[in-house]
């Protein structure tokens, strides 16, 4: 999969038209905080896997992770990451990529945080798609 689906429009059928078409079947509802977001949804900020089947999307300035599968172009989940401390997803600056990082074996997520020098650990949970924030650094 090397183009993922349009968060809202869905997956184009015809973009050779004047105007796309699209097909929203199998899109799932993206959450009120995430619709809301002053950016656009559809920037990819970084896409980490989470295990060997799944990985995850991070959108600018929106704190959620979107959960994919490797068999599909469609967003599965959107999994909200708090905002207490904020992550490191801002700024527009895709070089802070390199403040998201994923342990797939261990099912972990750490990110920086948004202000600080501080880091953000989440656990994953396979067997019911959500992330748990499980340390916060007080740096």
């Amino acid at each position: 999969m090397f183009e993922l689906d349009d968060l809202e429009a869905g997956h184009p059928i015809d973009r050779k038209a004047a105007v796309w078409k699209w097909d929203k079947t199998g899109l799932i509802p993206q959450p009120a905080g995430f619709k809301n977001a002053p950016v656009s949804s559809d920037s990819i900020y970084s896409l980490k896997f989470i295990d060997a089947d799944h990985y995850l999307r991070f959108t600018t300035d929106i704190p959620y992770a979107i959960l994919y599968s490797v068999n599909s172009s469609l967003p599965l989940k959107y999994i909200p990451l708090g905002s207490g401390p904020m992550p490191s997803i801002g700024d527009d600056d895709y070089s802070r990529d390199e403040f998201i990082d994923t342990a797939p074996a261990a099912n972990i997520l750490v990110t920086g945080q948004e202000t600080g020098s501080g880091i953000i650990v989440y656990k994953y949970d396979p067997k019911i798609q959500t992330l748990t924030k499980i340390w916060v650094s007080q740096a």
